[in-house]
C-alpha cells in the first residue's frame, strides 16, 4: 500500500496507464513522462545525492566535491577528476559524463510507478521557468542593470542613476504597455548593497525577468547610447546576450510541444550564444575585480536543457519545446490555491484549505456546465 503522499499519486497515475479511463464509450490513458519542478522539489523526491546543495562554498577545500547536477558529473571534484559546471557550452568535460553514475543511492518513491527510460535519471526534468525566470534571467539581468546604471549614466551616486534609469523603465512600460509587478527598480530589489556583493534579482514575480531582459534589449538599443554601448565591451556583450536569450524565450512561447526544425535549431544556436555570452561577461567582470555576472548551478541546468534540444535536433530534426515541460500553469495553480488557503483557520489549514477547493472547483465546473448548455440551447 503507498505510504506516502507521492506513493499515492505514484499509484493513482499508474492507474491511469494500465486501466484508463472511460469517457463517451472511449478508454483513454495518461502516460507520466517525467516530472519537473524547481531544484529544491527534485532534489527531495528523486533522493538525489547529486545537487545544488553540494555547489562548493569557499574558493577552496579539503574536501572531494560530489557534483550539482543529477544528470551528469559537473562540479564533482576529486584528486582523480574534475568536471566543472562553470564550463558553459556544448564542449564541457561533464558533457561526456551525462548518464554514467546514477544521482542516488536509493531511489526516489516515483520510480517505482511508472516505465522509465534507459538513463533513469532523466525522468526528473529541469524547469525553465525556474531555471530561467527565476534563476539564471535574475542574475543576468541584475549584474546588467547594475553595471548599466554607471555604464550609461554615470550621474555620480547609485541614487541619481537609478532615478534616471527609471525614467527610461517608465517610458519603457508606457510604450510597450508591459506590467512590472515589482513597480520600480531600487538598489535593494537589484541586490546592490556595496561592490563587494553580487547583485541578486529579489523581485517576487518571475515574469518581471522577461520584461526586464526586454527593457535591457531596448535601452541598450538606443540610439543615444550607440556610441557609448559601442566602447564597451561589456556592454556589448550584455546587449548581444540579452537579445539572444529574448529569441529563445520568444521561439519557445510561440512553438508548440515539437518545436520544428527552424525552431530547434533558433532555440539550439541563440541559447549556445547565450550560454557563451554569459560565460563570457562573468570573465571579464573578473578580470576587471567587478562582483558581476556569477556562476550558480542553475546556470550549468539551462546549459543542460539547450543541450538536450541540440541532441534531440541532431536525432530527429526536431526537439521538445523547453517550455513545455515547464511549471508556469503549475505556478499559477499554486497561486490560486493560496489565495484559498490565506481564508482558513491557522488550527485546520490543510483540511479546510482542501475543503474550499472542493467547493471551488465545483463551482467552476457548474459553471462550466451552464455555460455548455447555453451555447448548446443557442445552436439549437
Amino acid at each position: 500500500m503507498p505510504s506516502t503522499t507521492l506513493d499515492l499519486w505514484g499509484s493513482k497515475m499508474q492507474k491511469l496507464f494500465l486501466d484508463g479511463f472511460e469517457h463517451s464509450g472511449t478508454t483513454w490513458r495518461v502516460a507520466v513522462l517525467g516530472v519537473t519542478g524547481d531544484a529544491p522539489f527534485l532534489k527531495a523526491v528523486g533522493n538525489f545525492t547529486r545537487s545544488f546543495n553540494n555547489v562548493r562554498k569557499t574558493h577552496t577545500s579539503a574536501n572531494p566535491q560530489r557534483g550539482i547536477c543529477w544528470l551528469c558529473l559537473a562540479g564533482r571534484e576529486t584528486p582523480e577528476e574534475a568536471y566543472p559546471f562553470e564550463d558553459l557550452g556544448f564542449s564541457g568535460d561533464w558533457i561526456e559524463t551525462r548518464g554514467r553514475e546514477l544521482p542516488w543511492a536509493e531511489p526516489g518513491p516515483l520510480l517505482r510507478w511508472f516505465m522509465l527510460p534507459r538513463d533513469p535519471a532523466t525522468f526528473f526534468r529541469p524547469d525553465f521557468f525556474h531555471v530561467y525566470y527565476a534563476g539564471v534571467g535574475k542574475d543576468f539581468v541584475a549584474s546588467a542593470l547594475v553595471y548599466m546604471l554607471k555604464g550609461l549614466y554615470g550621474q555620480g551616486s547609485v541614487a541619481k542613476n537609478l532615478a534616471a534609469m527609471n525614467a527610461d523603465l517608465k517610458k519603457y512600460l508606457r510604450m510597450t504597455k508591459a506590467k512590472l509587478h515589482c513597480g520600480s527598480l531600487t538598489a535593494d530589489l537589484l541586490g546592490y548593497s556595496s561592490t563587494r556583493d553580487y547583485p541578486k534579482g529579489r523581485w517576487s514575480k518571475s515574469m518581471d525577468t522577461a520584461v526586464l531582459t526586454k527593457f535591457v534589449v531596448v535601452l541598450l538599443s538606443q540610439h543615444a547610447w550607440e556610441t557609448t554601448v559601442s566602447h564597451c565591451n561589456l556592454l556589448k556583450e550584455i546587449l548581444e546576450s540579452a537579445y539572444s536569450i529574448g529569441r529563445v524565450i520568444r521561439t519557445c512561447l510561440g512553438g508548440t510541444f515539437f518545436l520544428t526544425a527552424a525552431e530547434s535549431l533558433e532555440v539550439v544556436s541563440q541559447g549556445h550564444r547565450f550560454l557563451k555570452g554569459y560565460a563570457a561577461l562573468a570573465r571579464q567582470a573578473y578580470d576587471r575585480q567587478l562582483c558581476l555576472f556569477k556562476f550558480m548551478p542553475v546556470t550549468h541546468l539551462l546549459n543542460e536543457m539547450i543541450l538536450t534540444a541540440r541532441d534531440q535536433y541532431l536525432l530527429c530534426g526536431t526537439a521538445v519545446n523547453p517550455a513545455a515541460e515547464s511549471t508556469f500553469m503549475s505556478e499559477d495553480f499554486v497561486g490560486n490555491t493560496a489565495r484559498l488557503s490565506r481564508r482558513v483557520s491557522p488550527m485546520a489549514v490543510a483540511q479546510k484549505t482542501l475543503q474550499r477547493y472542493c467547493v471551488f472547483a465545483r463551482q467552476q465546473l457548474d459553471a462550466a456546465e451552464s455555460l455548455s448548455l447555453a451555447r448548446l440551447f443557442l445552436l439549437d
